[in-house]
């Protein structure tokens, strides 16, 4: 009779293999999931830097295109790495003053993406010039 107690307890302080393996398979798909997680994050994070960069950039090119210092031109932006940019005219906007001239500045990312690209408008007042001469 005390032979059956031991086995009985014994039995009931370990576990079985059908436990075990249960247990790792349920851990081995937390452990999948937590990757995939992480990888998405990183892509996530490296998605909103190129935005931030690319939009700084934007502001830049705007001020400078609102500074007269650029106007229709294009190029590689390596200091911000290699972001393709751009400045179009855009012509008169309408309702607005002869002398003013409007301006569209793209950034591109170096992947291309145009979701983690910027545009901005730039209005630049620029006296002397009409609709003849403008660029």
């Amino acid at each position: 009779m005390r032979r059956n107690s031991r086995q009985g307890n014994r039995r009931m302080n370990a576990f079985t293999m059908v436990e075990v393996v249960a247990a790792l398979a349920i851990a081995g798909g937390v452990i999948v999931g937590l990757l995939f997680a992480r990888d998405r994050a990183v892509e996530t994070c490296a998605s909103a830097r190129a935005t931030a960069a690319s939009a700084r950039l934007c502001a830049a090119l705007a001020a400078r295109v609102r500074a007269g210092e650029i106007r229709e031109s294009a190029g590689v932006a390596e200091e911000h790495g290699e972001f393709l940019w751009r400045v179009v005219t855009e012509g008169r906007p309408a309702a607005a003053p002869e002398a003013v001239r409007a301006y569209k500045v793209e950034v591109l990312p170096p992947n291309g993406d145009t979701l983690n690209g910027c545009i901005a408008r730039v209005w630049r007042y620029e006296p002397g010039e009409t609709e003849e001469t403008a660029p």
